[in-house]
């Protein structure tokens, strides 16, 4: 059950829950509102998710434009894209995330280089793609999941990203980003040592770049700082670790790139606004 705290939901961990206890490359989880005040505030993340809604309505803020999602209807978001969500009173919603590693990878390292998705409003008019997304929800909410379902997800999950390629993949050649290039390399080399104690200037060294020059290219990009980019991923980090490991919270703290539990704390308390304590908590009720 999904906790509110001063007014604010913490959505997102929840959205963790379902990675790691599922065994595909995407996290896929539903979910009912049953009121308009579980907003999602503004924030960012390096997978391609995909918002359903399956009744009511919902509205999203991507980068500051309000658009308003109807039963049967679909919106892409795309890698590193500022968006804020508000799940209306009585509304369904299937959300899928595909990791940009795991895009990038089928895509042969060209995603978002020469791809990305249609990310205007769309209609689930495709029979297949709506026999996929219903079989998946009821996978999705089945109590007890065996085997048999755990490959239904992930099988069904493919099946609905194939559909997706087939029909919302734009070819973009990207020639007005010169910096596209970067990003994706950056976004690959931080997630690959934000566990450990990595730096910008770090960063920079790596690319040939100026500290400064380096900062720009992240924040013209990402529209946030290197310093947020990285706590976010250590806080997901953080949150894996709550559910797959016994590790005690200042261990996990520092298997997630955190010096020392204080920091973890404070990442948390600015973040989602509760302890370490109350968010892993909240993951395994």
């Amino acid at each position: 059950m999904i906790k509110e705290r001063n007014n604010f939901c913490i959505m997102k961990i929840t959205h963790e829950q379902i990675l790691n206890k599922s065994i595909a490359p995407f996290k896929a989880f539903s979910f009912r509102s049953r009121d308009s005040s579980r907003i999602i505030p503004s924030h960012w993340h390096e997978s391609t998710e995909i918002l359903f809604v399956l009744s009511g309505k919902m509205n999203t803020t991507i980068n500051g434009k309000l658009q308003e999602i109807n039963q049967n209807q679909f919106i892409i978001i795309n890698p590193c894209v500022i968006h804020s969500t508000n799940a209306l009173k009585n509304s369904h919603i299937l959300c899928i995330q595909y990791p940009f590693t795991f895009l990038n990878l089928i895509t042969n390292g060209k995603f978002q280089q020469f791809f990305q998705f249609n990310s205007n409003l769309n209609s689930i008019s495709s029979l297949t793609l709506s026999a996929n997304i219903i079989n998946l929800v009821k996978a999705l909410e089945t109590q007890d999941k065996d085997i048999s379902i755990n490959l239904s997800i992930y099988i069904l999950g493919l099946q609905i990203l194939q559909e997706l390629i087939k029909n919302y993949l734009v070819v973009t050649h990207c020639s007005t980003n010169k910096n596209i290039l970067f990003l994706n390399e950056f976004i690959d080399f931080v997630s690959k040592h934000y566990t450990e104690n990595i730096s910008l200037h770090m960063v920079a060294d790596h690319f040939g770049y100026s500290v400064a020059y380096c900062s720009r290219l992240i924040r013209k990009n990402l529209d946030h700082s290197f310093s947020d980019y990285l706590t976010s991923l250590r806080l997901e980090q953080s949150l894996r670790l709550s559910l797959q490991s016994n590790l005690n919270i200042e261990k996990i703290a520092e298997k997630s790139g955190f010096k020392c539990y204080r920091n973890l704390y404070n990442a948390f308390k600015k973040v989602y606004n509760c302890t370490p304590e109350e968010a892993f908590n909240q993951l395994k009720e």
